[in-house]
């Protein structure tokens, strides 16, 4: 008697073939390789980090003060104007 085959069991039925994900063994390998040449993150400096939001949050009460002293634009040309510093 011959021995099954990869798709029959010991019955002789045929069995379903599982169905071959594209790259499925790659991707893991790939993302391990990566992950092991990538180096480890170094901590954050915290003064920089604590300057960097306090100048953040200056800029953003700023911008809130300037904002409140204008009043809407009437014409629609005004709209399109660019406040100081807003320039590109």
């Amino acid at each position: 008697v011959p021995a099954p085959g990869p798709a029959e069991d010991t019955t002789g039925a045929p069995r379903p073939l599982r169905r071959r994900v594209r790259g499925a063994t790659l991707r893991s390998t790939a993302d391990a390789a990566r992950q092991a040449a990538r180096p480890a993150p170094r901590p954050a400096d915290a003064d920089a980090v604590r300057s960097a939001l306090e100048e953040f949050e200056a800029a953003v009460e700023r911008a809130h003060r300037d904002s409140a002293g204008q009043t809407a634009p009437h014409d629609r040309r005004d709209q399109n104007h660019l406040t100081e510093g807003a320039e590109q």
